[in-house]
């Protein structure tokens, strides 16, 4: 079931991304993938869903891909801007980095009421897709735990120095996850 569902993937998300963003079309001859193609959008698909930083009542839990933004200057930057930008949003999800690109879209949400409508139409398409509430969820919890704007690392530790923020940013999340699941519905009742 899950390897149907990786050869379905790919073709459906190179039109989602032609549709999108107005690219060339592409001719796809097959949609049979090789061992290593399908095990890598496997992997990717874990990734998409898993939590980067998971706290216990006596431990936090990093991801390699946390791990990676504490030690990467570079992704941090790319990844907690003065500002958000939809040109970053955009080119994030045409490089298929659709984790970081949710947070720009959850970022760009909660900064300006006319964003909302917007973030809303890029996100619905990929809920036919994926599990958008999953994504957006381990999309927060990758990045806001780890936004300087929120908190700060303390012994490997996240120490939130900004709790107002980290809650506006949550209750767009839920926000967020409202819509779509009123979308889910209204498309199952049409059915």
């Amino acid at each position: 079931m899950e390897t149907t569902k990786i050869r379905l993937l790919v073709p459906v998300l190179l039109l989602v991304n032609l549709s999108l963003f107005a690219q060339s079309p592409i001719l796809v001859k097959s949609t049979k993938l090789n061992d290593k193609t399908e095990q890598f959008w496997v992997e990717w698909t874990k990734d998409l869903y898993e939590q980067g930083v998971k706290i216990t009542k006596d431990s936090v839990h990093l991801s390699p891909n946390a791990r990676r933004i504490l030690v990467d200057a570079a992704l941090r930057k790319v990844l907690y801007p003065k500002t958000y930008s939809w040109a970053v949003a955009k080119e994030l999800m045409k490089r298929m980095q659709l984790k970081p690109a949710f947070w720009y879209l959850l970022n760009l949400y909660g900064n300006d009421t006319a964003n909302k409508r917007y973030v809303i139409s890029a996100l619905l398409p990929y809920d036919g897709l994926y599990k958008m509430d999953k994504a957006l969820t381990a999309s927060f919890y990758t990045y806001a735990m780890l936004d300087p704007a929120v908190c700060t690392v303390k012994n490997g530790k996240p120490a939130i120095t900004n709790p107002a923020l980290l809650e506006k940013k949550f209750n767009n999340l839920k926000e967020l996850i409202g819509y779509i699941q009123l979308y889910r519905k209204q498309n199952q009742d049409k059915k």
